[in-house]
């Protein structure tokens, strides 16, 4: 019985975990499927916990083969190379995994990129930085970066490589992606090219480029705008419109900028401040410019000095052909009738028994018209000057003489002690093609005037000097008088405007048209230290036929 007993006890408990033992070895053999059944008791709970685990078990496998699946479509259908390198020992940097985005790009197979090292797909200079791209990974660190690789046909091109430390079941790896950035290069330097292009246009313009902003500050120039300021780039680029811009202009600009409606530029003229002071004529031609994300205004501005000087000469131009016609008029009409007035009054002066007080009445009367004839002379010479008569003369002494004859007209003025005259002559000058007559005219003018300048006592200072850079000799006249404001050095050579109470206005302009006969240039300045400047260039090697005298 007891024998019985046991084996029914051993039988009851052998039985069911030979059960369990089976389960357990299909469960080890994958059998995810296999279930216990007819088991009761603690052994039917062990049962029930086993079946449940299997369950689970197999929903686990079942996640991580989808998952695997996932990853794996991602990895081979990446649009980048993705490489999975050995790291550690002597295999670093041999291939262990490769999708067909990596084998495409370098034009190998799989099978044949994995008994590679990443080194022989790069170029000697990116292999030579393996090490040092290692070393940063095994510290941590993902690194980003532009290399060359080269393809089984040898062809190299450029890539961007995000690489970084992966750990799997224990053993290092780096993980790397590879993007071909060949379109990318291409567009980046054909876009450096474009601006390349764009900048050398700005640069060699024959305008002045501003890019600016609603404010007025500058955000880009080109070196015209530098020259025709007198800016160096960094200066420019530190200052705004306000401050280049003459004050009467700065409203109007504001205005301007405020009121530009879109791809309707508009063209103005006005006045621009230079770095030495003085004030530049400009025309600009503003619009409104979409800079990037930004909008911004682009100014093209022209310097039109020479088209205000051509202005004025054919304004000066009207004004001769219009004295010329009243000249000819005067010369015809009043020469003659006043000639014959001024004899009969000298005749009445000197024959006439009368008294002193009328006397001086008629000299008076004969000073006038000495005036008038004087300005009807100079009227003539202005319009219809004649013809130089070119030969060579010594500059020199045609100052000398000229200075000479200011002398006697200063002494016969009583200002003889308030005057003085000094010549500073440059030496070994060259023979001056030129009219002698109409030089001394135009040197006694000059003198004159510098002496009128001066209200009490100064100097006139004449000097002359070769300008070899130019090919020209220069003639300078200066006084300490009070000098020209602004809007008489405008109006300086104008006909009939004078500064002088009892002037003609014709001294300066009949003398500018008489060295512009002669192919010279007359200006007027004032001077720092005092006073006015006049200047007369004339060509050291006129080109003209002459007749030597």
């Amino acid at each position: 019985m007891a024998i019985i007993i046991a084996l029914v006890f051993t039988r009851s408990i052998t039985k069911p975990v030979g059960i369990l033992t089976n389960a357990t070895r299909k469960l080890k053999a994958g059998q995810l499927d296999h279930r216990i059944e007819g088991l009761r008791d603690d052994f039917g709970e062990l049962a029930d916990s086993f079946n449940e685990m299997a369950v689970s078990l197999k929903e686990k496998m079942q996640r991580i083969r989808e998952e695997q699946k996932r990853y794996r479509l991602l990895f081979e259908s990446a649009g980048d190379a993705i490489f999975i390198l050995d790291i550690e020992g002597d295999k670093a940097g041999a291939i262990v995994s490769a999708n067909q985005a990596a084998a495409d790009m370098h034009g190998y197979t799989i099978n044949e990129l994995l008994r590679m090292n990443i080194g022989d797909l790069d170029t000697v200079e990116a292999a030579a930085g393996i090490p040092a791209r290692i070393g940063r990974m095994l510290k941590g660190e993902w690194i980003n970066d532009e290399l060359s690789h080269r393809r089984k046909d040898g062809a190299v091109f450029p890539v961007e490589i995000s690489a970084g430390l992966l750990e799997y079941e224990g053993h290092k790896y780096i993980l790397a992606f590879d993007r071909d950035i060949t379109e990318r290069k291409t567009m980046e330097n054909a876009l450096r090219d474009s601006e390349e292009r764009f900048r050398t246009l700005v640069e060699q313009a024959a305008d002045a480029f501003f890019l600016h902003d609603k404010a007025g500050r500058l955000l880009d120039v080109n070196q015209y705008a530098c020259d025709m300021l007198g800016y160096s780039r960094q200066e420019l680029l530190g200052l705004s419109f306000a401050e280049i811009e003459t004050a009467q202009n700065r409203e109007r600009l504001e205005q301007i900028l405020a009121e530009l409606p879109p791809n309707r530029p508009v063209t103005v003229q006005r006045w621009q401040w230079r770095k030495d002071g003085t004030a530049l004529p400009v025309e600009a031609r503003i619009s409104r410019v979409q800079w990037g994300d930004r909008k911004l205004f682009l100014s093209l501005v022209r310097d039109i000095s020479e088209r205000k000087r051509l202005e004025e000469g054919m304004q000066r131009a009207e004004q001769m052909v219009m004295c010329g016609t009243i000249a000819a008029g005067l010369a015809h009409e009043i020469k003659n009738p006043l000639t014959g007035i001024k004899v009969a009054i000298e005749l009445f002066k000197d024959e006439l028994p009368l008294q002193e007080d009328d006397k001086e009445v008629l000299e008076k009367v004969i000073d006038e018209i000495n005036r008038i004839d004087t300005l009807v002379k100079g009227l003539l010479n202005f319009a219809r000057p004649p013809k130089p008569q070119y030969s060579f003369v010594d500059i020199n002494q045609v100052i000398e003489r000229a200075v000479t004859t200011a002398y006697y007209s200063i002494k016969k003025s009583s200002r003889l002690n308030q005057i003085n005259i000094v010549s500073d002559l440059g030496r070994d000058l060259p023979s001056l093609r030129a009219d002698l007559a109409q030089l001394q005219q135009i040197l006694l003018n000059l003198l004159l005037n510098a002496v009128d300048a001066i209200q009490d006592t100064g100097t006139v200072t004449v000097c002359t000097r070769y300008n070899q850079a130019a090919d020209c000799l220069e003639i300078e006249v200066a006084d300490t008088g009070k000098g020209f404001d602004q809007k008489s050095i405008d109006k300086l050579f104008q006909p009939f405007f004078t500064t002088k109470a009892k002037g003609t206005g014709l001294g300066l302009a009949i003398s500018k048209r008489l060295v512009e006969q002669q192919q010279g240039t007359l200006t007027a300045t004032n001077n720092p230290a005092g006073g006015a400047v006049f200047l007369i260039s004339l060509p050291a090697h006129l080109e003209i036929e002459v007749q030597e005298t």
